[in-house]
């Protein structure tokens, strides 16, 4: 728990210098792109965060992933924390992953999206 210090927090401001925009244009695809990568158009794109943080097993969230997939999730964004940890090494989580987004995608001939950690050391 990286916050445990707070017990609460907002953001009421921010000013971001002109050097900040240069250098992060902002999104690649916009909203856009990301409705024609999704293939939604017509109703808001459904999401969610996975949290396995604390240890979820690659079995586990394979289930987890095919789940949401045949449920009608269009994308699932892994946790910011969880980019390669000893439980779950990165390949062995795509692996697990596409399997079920590609198992889902065969029955309902829809492919989840979904955005994998490749963030840290």
């Amino acid at each position: 728990d990286e916050l445990h210090e707070l017990s609460g927090l907002r953001l009421m401001d921010l000013e971001l210098p002109q050097a900040f925009a240069d250098r992060y244009p902002g999104p690649k695809f916009g909203i856009a792109g990301t409705r024609r990568l999704a293939g939604v158009y017509d109703r808001p794109i459904l999401g969610t965060i996975v949290k396995p943080s604390i240890g979820l097993a690659m079995e586990d969230l394979q289930q987890l992933v095919g789940d949401m997939a045949l449920a009608g999730m269009d994308f699932i964004k892994d946790d910011e924390l969880n980019a390669n940890p000893p439980y779950a090494p990165l390949a062995v989580k795509v692996k697990a992953v596409m399997e079920a987004v590609e198992r889902a995608a065969d029955k309902t001939g829809r492919k989840l999206m979904y955005a994998f950690n490749i963030t840290g050391d």
